[in-house]
């Protein structure tokens, strides 16, 4: 399951071993950047994407109208002068 998600493994703790410190660390860690402790999954990122494009499309579009306009007023101010 966590090669699925891209997710650390669990891992074993030891005492003994002093493993106590590097769990506390990385306890501390996830609290202070709880942003790199979610998974980025293959949906979000194309969802993300997909939005990014349509914003961009729509932003060109509205650049490309505006610009028709001005020209388009232009135009008549001229003809009509």
């Amino acid at each position: 399951v966590s090669q699925d998600t891209r997710e650390e493994a669990p891992m074993s703790i030891s005492v003994k071993l002093g493993d106590i410190h590097n769990i506390f660390h990385r306890i501390v860690t996830a609290a202070e950047h709880p942003h790199l402790s979610i998974p980025k999954i293959e949906a979000g990122i194309t969802r993300k994407l997909y939005h990014k494009l349509i914003d961009r499309s729509l932003m060109l579009v509205s650049v490309v109208l505006g610009a028709a306009v001005v020209v388009g007023v232009g135009a008549a101010r001229k003809n009509v002068s």
